[in-house]
């Protein structure tokens, strides 16, 4: 490749033939036509050389005009980039729809590396240089290296200066040499899809905090992450959390780029940078019938009390909820009769695997004992107790107290003799041979202080731990359970629409292609969750008008959730949405934006619905043979009908429905948000869910249960892995701050994960009737940050709330008829969406759901709350105005406590909203927010002595 000069198509051809592959060229703005016109001209010569802009140093502007003009490539800006700042992202972002990019580890002109290391000791310049190597590596399609920079070189090799000795002298005077380290780097490039392409690239990390985690993925690897892990400073640094790496790369599974075996997650040496790849979630093996049903049988009574075993749901009868990545922390208070020392593990097993593992607990206070365990793979976990009598363990301390009485002690030395002894016996080869010969020296040993000295060694005391010589060994008499799913079931932004709206003509049916060219849009706004209301064949019997008339013009399209026609029931695709190949490309499409597609489970049919023929037994009827409309006295649904669960329905309907969601998963959706459940059999549910996991750990269920606490409740314990919540009706700040202490403070914390959706297609919330953009920012804000689950039904954004009189419904509702939007009309809170999302994406502290607290903020119109990282380094502070038509201001507590800082002292905020940063002094802080500016502040606390 030749840095060429700006010249004539002719010139370039003419290089192309005598053999240059490519040129690096700085073209100038204002003739980007001409460059364009002529890249077109050389290309359509033999030779396809490759054209690379260099336009750094260039205003953004004239940037964005040349990423347009035809390049191949465009060098960014990595060389500058300090992996914290977000311009870089917001650059790559911006470029990555209009020309791939190459990154460089250190500038092309100028300044090179080496001149800008002063304040880095020598010893770690290579360290250094490898992870700008990588950064440059992951952040973009390609790379530029500039000459000698494997050797550190500060040499510019321009060609009006270079000497013909430079090369020579910088090979011998070169402090290492990366050769063969760049080497390795160009060949993950080259053989890691997830690093070809632009693709996304975002910082993972907390703001400030080291080291810095930066996770790629391409559209050339749909499904997979790569994370870098940078160490920028001259001391160590644990590597992230992995439940943060879990959340941040979508698994809690890493290995090292072309190997198989999960990675230690040691610490990260100054200046280290460490790149991960994400490993694949193996298969889950189904277990067969009567492996699911079968029980282990209760031991006979144990000694060793165990009990107050927390988490524990119902005596057992449920498992408790995680994700991967969690560290999951067991209790219980363990106690014996008498004296005797005790000792106590959690045993736990891994989905599918045979073999349990153990993990010691701790004594704690008031016979309160603790452990915790990582959770690393998805799927059904299970958890007991062991407690066991230390017979060793208690003469040791017996034999102590007694000699420092100056008492006899010749009875109990031979007493711990035969422990030695009796361990030998019972211990394992290795073990037990090490003890035999211990067994031999100590009758050896006449003299009783060298004795006693030497079985209270700790060298002995681990022997004997080692030997598992453990009396009345309990256990616990039940076997516990824990979920743990993916990281986006516990956190994630959903985004609905009707995909029959998205063809932005009301008088054109959307297609699935129409929603693929809306997937830019709602990956922009920071969702992660599309999810799409029923898209199967609609019923016409019956169908339903307008605003749901009951006299449909002839070109209605009727409910979607009519389930069922000529075309097929709920394994088909209503024909005006595409069919199963355009379906595929939507789910590809979708993982390519970094989106997972969720669908409606609706177990409802329509009167036209092929199951009424084929198994009229799964329905009800009525005296004079007519079929039974679903109903909801007054309400009638004339174009439903509803099975029936029971009678001749079982099993067939069971399995018939299970399989539909067989079906969905071989489709690629692994994600269902299910329609009414509180109206189905909870036993089915608990069934269907289970049934499906054992096969599919990945499967997410959302329960749109509008319905009393304990059938939302239950329905939760059964199996659902999320559900919708009374969030939609709290407005006030008492409302919401009891409804959210019973969420995350009570036992449900443990099973039941809200999804703070702020409206839906059935629900237009009187609040957001009323409240004007204000409003809709405010319940924004709210479910954002209170809870890491949050959904919007796409018009949320455009503050969409015209209602049915008197209703809590949508007036011209998509249910019932296709809507085109405007998705830019004004009064839209798009930024604030945006905004909002990225916050979420870039706090760990608000990755999470029970570490919410509540602060003093004195006005019931101002509700003020915080989250806090377990790590400690990331806490962020909300308020809110709930008044969206007045400004309102209080003063709140600032929580210096959590941070051990006095109530006068000082601390630093970064003010998230407004990207500023500034120090508040004293607990005591006042905030005014008027809703016509900005109803809500969000605050990120600085950590005394983060970066």
């Amino acid at each position: 490749m030749l840095q060429a000069p700006s010249g004539e198509a002719a010139d370039y051809k003419a290089w192309a033939k005598a053999g240059a592959s490519g040129f690096l060229v700085s073209p100038a703005a204002e003739r980007s036509t001409q460059w364009r016109t002529m890249l077109a001209e050389v290309r359509a010569g033999k030779a396809k050389p490759l054209f690379v802009a260099d336009t750094l140093g260039r205003p953004w502007e004239e940037v964005l005009i040349l990423a347009q003009a035809g390049f191949d490539y465009l060098i960014n800006s990595t060389a500058w980039w300090d992996l914290r700042e977000n311009w870089f992202l917001r650059q790559q972002q911006e470029l990555g729809g209009l020309v791939p990019t190459l990154s460089s580890p250190e500038p092309l002109h100028g300044m090179r590396l080496a001149h800008r290391l002063t304040h880095a000791d020598t010893a770690h310049y290579e360290a250094i240089y490898r992870g700008r190597y990588l950064v440059a590596a992951t952040a973009s399609s390609g790379l530029i290296c500039p000459m000698g920079y494997e050797f550190a070189s500060n040499v510019s090799f321009e060609a009006a200066t270079a000497r013909e000795t430079d090369w020579d002298l910088v090979q011998e005077q070169a402090p290492f040499d990366l050769s063969d380290e760049i080497r390795r780097i160009n060949n993950l490039k080259a053989t890691m899809p997830v690093l070809q392409g632009e693709g996304e690239l975002r910082v993972a990390s907390a703001p400030g905090t080291l080291p810095a985690v930066i996770v790629r993925r391409s559209e050339y690897a749909p499904g997979e992450a790569a994370c870098l892990v940078v160490n920028s400073s001259a001391h160590e640094h644990a590597v992230p959390p992995l439940s943060e790496l879990a959340i941040a790369a979508g698994t809690a599974r890493f290995v090292e780029p072309g190997k198989k075996k999960l990675v230690a997650f040691d610490d990260l040496a100054p200046y280290e940078s460490r790149l991960l790849a994400t490993a694949p979630q193996p298969k889950s093996k189904p277990l067969s019938p009567k492996e699911s049903n079968k029980r282990l049988e209760a031991l006979a009574a144990n000694r060793v009390v165990i009990e107050g075993v927390a988490p524990e749901l119902d005596g057992g009868r449920f498992p408790v909820k995680r994700v991967s990545g969690d560290m999951f922390e067991v209790q219980a208070d363990i106690f014996c009769d008498g004296h005797d020392v005790i000792a106590a593990a959690i045993l736990h097993r891994a989905p599918d695997a045979e073999a349990w593992s153990e993990t010691p607990m701790t004594f704690v206070d008031n016979d309160r004992w603790a452990g915790s365990f990582p959770l690393t793979k998805i799927g059904r976990w299970t958890y007991t107790i062991l407690a066991w009598r230390d017979l060793f363990a208690t003469w040791r301390q017996e034999v102590a107290k007694k000699h420092d009485a100056g008492q006899s002690i010749t009875l109990e030395l031979a007493e711990g003799c035969e422990f030695v002894k009796r361990a030998a016996k019972a211990a394992e080869a290795k073990v037990g041979d090490e003890l035999k010969s211990l067994a031999r020296e100590l009758t050896k040993i006449k003299d009783e202080g060298r004795l006693l000295g030497l079985l209270e060694s700790a060298d002995i005391a681990n022997l004997m731990r080692r030997a598992g010589l453990r009396t009345n060994l309990s256990r616990y008499e039940r076997d516990l359970e824990v979920t743990v799913d993916r990281p986006i079931a516990a956190c994630a932004a959903w985004y609905e629409l009707m995909p029959r709206s998205q063809s932005g003509d009301p008088l054109r049916h959307g297609t699935f292609d129409d929603v693929i060219a809306r997937l830019p849009y709602v990956r922009d706004l920071g969702f992660d969750v599309l999810y799409f209301p029923p898209i199967h064949p609609i019923g016409k019997t019956n169908r339903k008008g307008r605003n749901n008339s009951l006299t449909p013009r002839p070109d209605d399209p009727g409910s979607p959730y009519a389930i069922g026609a000529k075309d097929g029931g709920h394994d088909a695709i209503h024909r005006e949405l595409g069919n199963f190949d355009d379906f595929a490309r939507l789910i590809e499409a979708a993982r390519a934006h970094g989106l997972e597609i969720a669908i409606d489970f609706a177990i409802q049919c329509s009167p036209d619905h092929p199951w009424i023929k084929e198994h009229p037994e799964w329905f009800d009827w009525r005296p004079d043979g007519s079929i039974k409309f679903a109903e909801n006295p007054p309400k009638k649904y004339e174009d439903i009908v509803n099975v029936h669960f029971y009678r001749d329905a079982v099993p067939s309907l069971w399995l018939a429905l299970r399989d539909v969601v067989r079906f969905w998963i071989e489709k690629g959706v692994t994600i269902f948000r299910v329609d009414n459940p509180h109206t189905k059999p909870v036993p089915f549910w608990e069934w269907m869910i289970g049934d499906i996991q054992k096969e599919h750990p990945e499967a997410i269920f959302l329960a749109e249960a509008f319905t009393r606490p304990k059938m939302m409740k239950r329905l939760a314990k059964a199996g659902f892995t999320q559900s919708y919540s009374y969030f939609t009706w709290r407005n006030t700040k008492g409302e919401i701050t009891d409804y959210l202490m019973e969420l995350t403070k009570t036992e449900a914390a443990e099973y039941m994960r809200p999804n703070f959706f702020v409206n839906t297609p059935d629900i237009n919330p009187v609040f957001l009737q009323t409240s004007g953009p204000a409003g809709f920012k405010t319940r924004l804000v709210l479910a954002a940050t209170l809870d890491p689950l949050y959904g919007v039904y796409n018009g949320f954004e455009l503050c969409e709330a015209t209602p049915m009189p008197g209703k809590e419904e949508y007036l011209n509702s998509e249910k019932y008829e296709i809507r085109a939007w405007d998705w830019d009309r004004p009064g839209n809170i798009k930024d604030d969406v945006r905004l909002v999302n990225a916050i979420r994406r870039n706090n760990p502290a608000l990755w999470h759901f029970t570490n919410l607290t509540f602060l003093n903020a004195w006005n019931d119109n101002i509700i003020a709350f915080y989250k806090m990282s377990a790590e400690r380094d990331n806490l962020v502070i909300v308020a809110v105005n709930l008044d969206p038509h007045s400004a309102q201001g209080a003063d709140f507590e600032v929580p210096l406590w959590e941070f051990g800082l006095p109530d006068n002292a000082s601390i630093e905020a970064v003010d998230l909203v407004e990207d500023k940063r500034f120090t508040w002094n004293g607990k005591v802080q006042h905030v005014w927010l008027d809703p016509t500016i900005q109803p809500y502040a969000i605050w990120r606390l600085v950590p005394p002595g983060a970066v």
